[in-house]
Order: structure tokens, then sequence, then C-alpha cells
């Protein structure tokens, strides 16, 4: 997964430790962290620093280019390698860069490695029940496949539903895929 993977107008690019300020200063606003309750979140660029040092052995994860511009960032799983599922994870988007379909393109780029260079059979993504993500994640096709009920901690005493979506390599049609992300760029 050394390779940067390439999109309309973005690109992704394997994270480094290297990248943490500038992934810092997209990522350090309130509105990013505020949903995302739990000790795992970054409160600091210290914080990021571990975040990503963990994220790099346990995931795949990129940093989100848009011209030379860090924006955020997208991880994969490798949740089930004989099996051959990836899960999408750690979609974090700038408030600057956000309602701007960024997402939409990173998913599209993961989706499109995980199908034509590693050969997956399936993909998955979890996302927040009523959320703008699951929005997202329907209008590329993916498939619900069911709930999690109040799997994800928001508050301290308060839990939400996650929705679990997939695609599996006989239903995916890049050239379909890439003219809804162009579509949703466009609208």
């Amino acid at each position: 997964m050394e390779n940067t993977i390439q999109g309309p107008r973005i690109r992704l690019e394997p994270l480094n430790q290297s990248h943490v300020p500038a992934l810092w200063r997209a990522l350090n606003s309130p509105e990013i962290w505020n949903h995302r309750h739990n000790s795992r979140v970054p409160r600091s660029e210290k914080d990021l620093e571990e975040f990503v040092k963990k994220a790099i052995l346990r995931q795949l994860p990129y940093i989100i280019i848009d011209h030379e511009n860090i924006i955020g960032t997208i991880s994969l799983k490798i949740t089930n390698h004989h099996n051959r599922v990836g899960e999408i994870c750690y979609i974090l988007i700038g408030q600057k860069y956000s309602g701007k379909k960024y997402a939409s393109e990173a998913i599209y780029l993961l989706i499109e490695y995980c199908f034509k260079i590693l050969q997956y059979h399936r993909v998955e993504i979890e996302v927040l029940q009523d959320s703008a993500a699951e929005k997202l994640v329907t209008s590329l096709g993916l498939k619900c496949e069911g709930i999690k009920r109040e799997a994800r901690r928001i508050e301290e005493d308060k839990y939400t539903n996650l929705k679990l979506f997939s695609l599996l390599v006989s239903e995916y049609d890049s050239e379909r895929m890439l003219d809804k992300v162009i579509t949703n760029i466009s609208s």
C-alpha cells in the first residue's frame, strides 16, 4: 500500500508521522471531534501523533490531499484477510472543507483500490444512523445490512445506533460509481 491513489480532485497518500502538523491544522475544530466521545479522540497535536502511530500499526491510513493541502484522513482496516474483507473507517474531513463532497471521492477511491488492486470480495463501512454519512454511502450504492443498536457512545451516558453497509465485488460497477461521485461533486 505504498502508492498514492489519484482521483478526479483529490489524492490519497499513505499517512505518516510527518503529516501530523498539517493534519492537525486541518482537523483542529470542535465540530469534528465533539461527536467522537471516547478516549481515543485526539485533543491536541501530541494526541494526534499517538493516534497516527496506532493507526499505522492497525490499519492502512491515508491523508486526503486537495491540490497540495492536507484536508483530512481516511483508513482501510483489513477485517478478514482470508475472506478478503476490508472496512473503510476514520473518515475525517476538515471543517473548512466540509460539504464539498471530498468524503464521497475518498470512499470511492478506497473501494476501487480494494476491488481492483487488493482483489477483495467485500468492503464494509459503519456509519451513525440518520447521519449525512448514511446518505453518502447509500448514494454510492452500498447496501444496508443492519443496525448495531447503541454501538457508539456519543456522550458520557448516551449511545447511538450504527448502520452497517457493504458492497460486494459482484455489485461493484466502477464507472457507475464514478459517475455518482462526479454528480455529487457537481451538485
